[in-house]
């Protein structure tokens, strides 16, 4: 699956969480495509930089919440998903401590 292709199964994703219900999907997914363009031109580190002097305390901590959301959303964890959620973390400057209550929240909100 391309880049592209996995931008639009992500805005189809977050079209379901609460905090983005009241967003136009094709908004979305313009400033996502935007986004997966510029990380595929000067990689996931900067961007990654740059959200995290962009967002409060708050923000970083809901866009973990969302990232581990969708990482979770199948109930399995693989490998590369696990370094993706660490590396998230450091970069947003999540602690440890908040990381680990988001995961388990996330975990108990996808139990089937």
């Amino acid at each position: 699956m391309g880049l592209f292709d996995k931008v639009n199964r992500t805005v189809s994703n977050l079209a379901h969480v609460g905090l983005f219900r009241r967003y136009d999907l094709r908004d979305m997914g313009n400033v996502l495509n935007k986004t997966a363009a510029l990380i595929k031109r000067r990689g996931v580190g900067p961007v990654l930089a740059a959200s995290k002097t962009a967002l409060t305390v708050e923000e970083a901590e809901t866009a973990f919440f969302v990232a581990a959301d969708l990482v979770l959303s199948d109930g399995v964890i693989e490998n590369d998903e696990r370094r993706f959620l660490e590396e998230l973390k450091a970069a947003l400057g999540v602690s440890d401590a908040m990381a680990v209550k988001i995961v388990e929240v996330v975990v108990v909100k996808n139990r089937s």
